[in-house]
């Protein structure tokens, strides 16, 4: 998943259980402008100084995505106390930023030019006063990246172990 800052920090993916419940309300806020080939899938992961969500419109049959990133720095600086209470605040800013774009996308008619539509580098929107929050607009298929994520993992593992033999 890509990032806006660029530093060595390792990330830490958020509970499956919580991108569910995002894939769920973005099924169902905008299930009217869905074909029945399509659906929503979110992703996230939090960093030590950035908490990054994704949401992307799968179309069945087709390998790219229309995916909306948000980012926020981590920890908000106006957030609650707690780590749990700072990860939930800083993860609904980016879903509330990129329901907005979604929104807008339907409201525009899917509109497929991004190049001239939209911005695929890091844009910062406030929806909310001192809430500034990144998107970024492009056609990555995360899915499809986590499970070469994974195969490539699986392969490093397997030459490790052929060393330690």
């Amino acid at each position: 998943m890509d990032r806006r800052k660029d530093t060595i920090f390792k990330g830490t993916s958020l509970p499956k259980e919580y991108l569910e419940m995002v894939q769920a309300l973005f099924n169902k806020n905008f299930k009217k402008h869905l074909s029945a080939r399509e659906v929503f899938l979110a992703f996230g992961e939090v960093f030590p100084d950035e908490l990054v969500m994704a949401v992307s419109m799968k179309h069945s049959g087709q390998l790219g995505m229309t995916t909306c990133y948000g980012s926020v720095d981590f920890p908000l600086a106006n957030g609650p106390k707690g780590t749990a209470n700072q990860v939930q605040a800083a993860a609904g800013q980016c879903i509330d930023a990129i329901a907005s774009f979604f929104g807008t996308f339907f409201d525009e008619k899917r509109p497929v030019d991004y190049d001239n539509e939209y911005r695929q580098m890091w844009t910062a929107v406030e929806l909310e006063k001192n809430k500034k929050t990144y998107l970024r607009i492009n056609r990555d298929n995360l899915e499809l990246d986590a499970q070469a994520d994974a195969i490539l993992e699986l392969d490093i593992e397997k030459r490790n172990k052929k060393k330690l033999n």
